[in-house]
């Protein structure tokens, strides 16, 4: 992260000719590093949620606007979010990167903060509802870009790729019906195995009082590094906030894995036949997650760790660690466990 000055902003920039890295900084324009053009940040006035809802009422404190938007446990600055009752106020008053919150009436009183504050009896609800309007009407999450495939890149006639907002990079290989879906990003040298899904929208439903659901959409991107492989039928979820999806450089990816939104795969891992990351779980550099295991939301697997055939993963797991079971523990502890119960 950024060290922050009291007196800075930081900005996050998306430069809208390449669609290259994001970038955090304090200064008021910055360079995109991948083809050089000027990278420009925004912020959001607080005026826009009550635009798009008249009904909703905005108290302004020390924070006049927000630059991203997503859950609590988001690192971006200057962050949109929403709590839905006091505790959840509380524990986002204490992160630095929070800006504005969609929240009850009821719960702010007696609270003391420069985070400003959108009124609603909903605060989930109408959060999302927000995000979706921001996704389907507004450029916050860029603006559309025809879609870039390098002429040494090999593209099988039965697959579909998105006319918009998909880049294809030298020496990529697109295998037999495989499908790439807007914002995705493939990186150099990288394999793509028949039937694979990349950029899908994942199942994200946010409960009204009725009992009825709505989706939320997913604003964000895939971004596969160089030298991946990915095998037959397997499912890449795009991300539902700005910081995407990301497999690293030399990832393996086996058949019929499915790697959830905002997923973060580091270089070098190993993600086995049918093993499932669920939403924001993040694989350490050189992991290994064997066939069949599940990796929790929200999860961190260490480096170089090893998570067993069919483990069922709820905690963060050490670098170097292997774990075992469900619920997965350290692998020894469980053969320990094991050996006990056989000699009863």
């Amino acid at each position: 992260m950024i060290a922050v000055k009291e007196d800075q902003v930081i900005r996050s920039f998306t430069c809208q000719n390449c669609r290259g890295p994001q970038v955090e900084s304090a200064e008021i324009e910055e360079t995109c590093p991948k083809c050089g053009g000027v990278m420009q940040g925004k912020l959001w006035d607080i005026e826009e949620i009550v635009q798009f809802s008249p009904r909703l009422k905005c108290q302004k404190n020390g924070c006049k606007g927000f630059m991203s938007i997503g859950s609590l446990q988001s690192q971006e600055p200057m962050l949109l979010s929403y709590a839905i009752n006091r505790e959840y106020l509380e524990r986002a008053i204490g992160k630095a990167n929070v800006a504005v919150l969609f929240v009850r009436d009821e719960d702010v009183c007696g609270i003391d903060t420069p985070i400003s504050f959108v009124f609603s009896e909903h605060p989930q609800i109408d959060f999302f509802l927000f995000h979706n309007y921001l996704i389907e009407h507004t450029d916050f999450y860029g603006r559309p870009d025809k879609t870039s495939i390098s002429p040494t890149a090999q593209v099988h006639p039965s697959a579909f790729v998105a006319e918009m907002n998909v880049v294809i990079d030298c020496e990529a290989v697109i295998g037999p019906n495989v499908t790439v879906l807007e914002h995705t990003i493939i990186g150099p040298g990288t394999v793509i195995a028949p039937g694979v899904v990349l950029g899908v929208q994942g199942a994200r439903l946010i409960k009204r009082p009725d009992g009825s659901r709505f989706k939320a959409l997913h604003g964000g991107e895939v971004r596969i590094g160089k030298n991946v492989f990915i095998g037959a039928n397997a499912v890449v979820v795009r991300s539902v906030w700005r910081r995407p999806t990301t497999i690293g450089d030399g990832v393996f990816v086996g058949n019929l894995v499915n790697i959830g939104h905002n997923c973060q795969v580091s270089d070098g891992a190993m993600i086995l036949p049918a093993a499932i990351l669920c939403g924001r779980a993040e694989i350490g550099v050189g992991a290994t997650v064997a066939p069949g295991a599940m990796v929790s939301n929200g999860v961190r697997v260490g480096d170089q760790a090893f998570v067993s055939l069919g483990a069922v993963v709820t905690q963060d797991v050490p670098s170097g660690q292997q774990v075992s079971g469900n619920f997965a523990i350290e692998h020894a502890r469980l053969v320990e466990h094991i050996k006990e119960l056989s000699a009863k």
